[in-house]
């Protein structure tokens, strides 16, 4: 990225995709930077989406929220593109550590609501609902998760890891045992 930032310093995208591997590296002082600059050329979904990200990986919950909400109302028009429905998981994460599990619920269900199969989504809805003591929704979440993934993916382990911890609230400790075996 760096060279073609300096062969086109004003195209945005070059920021946002250098910002993700900053944040992926853990440099999230240098992820925010390229964020807020790749925000200051051109304000995109995507581009707040990446910096909400990075807020909840350093667990700025309220930031993360509020660029959340901004990326899902810069790209109204595109309701069932990944990035908005990752933008309502990301505020629902923000909820889930802010222990206000009834709006990650609800935000969880907006994301399901604009991408049908988004088993991240589903997973951290049982996860708002486990909390909450629904655990019948909660293992309808992650079974829905698991029946959407690849049976080798990690979407499916956590799946099955959070059906387990279910099971194990609901001191059903047979099916935990055995969901934390298939996790």
């Amino acid at each position: 990225c760096d060279q073609a930032l300096r062969l086109d310093p004003a195209n945005s995208t070059y920021y946002v995709d250098r910002g993700h591997v900053h944040e992926e590296a853990k440099n999230y002082d240098k992820a925010l930077a390229d964020y807020d600059k790749a925000i200051q050329i051109k304000p995109t979904s995507r581009a707040y989406r990446r910096r909400a990200q990075a807020y909840l990986r350093l667990g700025q919950y309220e930031k993360a929220i509020a660029d959340a909400d901004e990326a899902i109302r810069l790209n109204p028009a595109h309701t069932g593109h990944p990035i908005y429905a990752d933008a309502y998981v990301c505020k629902a994460v923000a909820y889930l550590e802010m222990a206000d599990y009834e709006r990650a619920v609800a935000e969880c269900s907006q994301a399901i609501r604009v991408r049908p199969k988004f088993s991240w989504a589903y997973m951290r809805r049982a996860d708002a609902h486990a909390e909450l003591e629904n655990y019948d929704e909660a293992i309808a979440d992650c079974n829905q998760a698991i029946s959407l993934t690849a049976m080798s993916s990690l979407a499916t382990s956590c799946a099955y890891a959070t059906r387990a911890h279910v099971h194990m609230k609901m001191a059903d400790y047979e099916k935990a045992i055995a969901d934390y075996g298939k996790a």
